[in-house]
């Protein structure tokens, strides 16, 4: 997935300056039907969470936006604050921690748990990655060791919950990430064992994207995934936990979701003894006409038959979703390919661009009432 989903250029400039697998089911018909309830408050009566990624800058100059993370998340996921090109983008100069301290301070003032993300990725890395005198074989682990090392301990006891690996498997096996082509494949190993000795209390997680569908893609990595994990835990590696980003389409999740089979993914993952964490939740309507009230009612539809599914595992901890308000998804500020041909801008998230709640929320609410009770926390 590409930079450009997280907003990274403008956080630069920033910086420069009991149900089953059954199908759909009756929606509730708007907010109203539900008085808005708190997400979290919906989440926790099952012991669950309910987060929302956001950047750090739209919390500080959009009231509004502040205002209904704060009423319905009890999580914060910083888009890009932790991301290597904020942090790191200039070699050998100190961190720059500004955004990310202002990002952990916001949480923290609210009470919310924070998760941090990401250490190793394909995208969001600086440009002197692409330098051999700065980044090569020879200094690749301890680059890596250094900056874990240095973040954790900087968030130790702050940030609960690290993806400290992202997206780092395909369909046939491990993609060539820049760690992938310096270090190998047990990069990973080594990451998340420099982890887990920077900070022992913090959830490490291994978070990966496309593992909803019943299509061949999709199963594919899966297996692939089932595969790396265990390995993974046949050399004691301190993984603790599936991230499952469910960056979905809508017309995937009406076609090529098979809820029955989706479970019996999870529950493999959680037989290896992890737990899982729907990290990054959207839903887009390219597929869609442009009619508000039909787009809408459809997004809802399959929120709810998603998250029907996903919460009747009792290992899926928590659910984040990638924006709250439609606002400020990274769908309507991306490259031409998550574009509707309409021009129009998509409404993947639970709320409009005024932060009024549209019928994803109410679907959204609905599914995190009527969850099975999830498996008790460990971290």
């Amino acid at each position: 997935m590409e930079t450009t989903r997280r907003g990274l250029l403008k956080a630069g400039a920033a910086v420069a300056v009991g149900a089953g697998v059954l199908g759909p089911r009756t929606l509730l018909p708007d907010a109203a039907a539900v008085g808005e309830t708190a997400l979290r408050t919906a989440a926790g009566r099952s012991g669950r969470y309910f987060g929302s990624s956001a950047a750090v800058l739209n919390l500080l100059t959009d009231p509004s936006y502040a205002d209904l993370i704060t009423r319905h998340c009890s999580v914060l996921a910083p888009e890009n604050e932790f991301k290597w090109a904020l942090l790191r983008p200039v070699p050998g100069q100190p961190y720059n921690f500004l955004l990310a301290d202002q990002a952990v301070a916001w949480a923290e003032a609210r009470g919310m748990d924070v998760r941090g993300n990401c250490f190793t990725w394909n995208n969001s890395n600086p440009y002197w990655f692409q330098l051999p005198q700065f980044f090569n074989p020879g200094n690749a682990l301890a680059v890596l060791e250094e900056h874990i090392t240095t973040v954790m301990t900087r968030y130790k006891g702050r940030v609960r919950s690290w993806d400290v690996v992202n997206e780092a498997t395909n369909g046939a096996g491990y993609y060539p990430t820049p760690w992938a082509k310096m270090l190998g494949p047990r990069y990973i190993d080594n990451a998340f064992t420099i982890a887990h000795r920077a900070d022992p209390d913090a959830q490490l997680v291994l978070n990966e994207y496309n593992l909803e569908y019943d299509n061949r893609y999709s199963r594919d990595r899966q297996a692939v995934m089932l595969r790396v994990l265990d390995d993974l835990q046949s050399r004691d590696v301190p993984v603790h936990a599936l991230g499952v980003q469910a960056h979905l389409a809508h017309h995937a999740v009406r076609g090529q979701f098979d809820p029955a089979k989706h479970q019996r993914f999870l529950r493999s993952v959680a037989s290896m003894g992890l737990k899982i964490v729907i990290t990054e939740l959207d839903i887009t309507d390219q597929d869609l006409p442009g009619d508000v009230v039909t787009r809408d009612r459809e997004i809802a539809v399959a929120y709810q038959r998603y998250l029907d599914c996903v919460l009747q595992v009792p290992q899926v901890e928590g659910v984040v979703s990638w924006g709250l308000s439609d606002k400020h998804s990274w769908l309507n500020s991306s490259e031409e390919r998550f574009e509707r041909e309409d021009g129009l801008d998509q409404r993947p998230l639970p709320f409009d661009d005024r932060m009024a709640a549209k019928p994803a929320y109410a679907a959204t609410a609905r599914a995190l009432g009527r969850a099975r009770r999830a498996a008790p926390r460990t971290r």
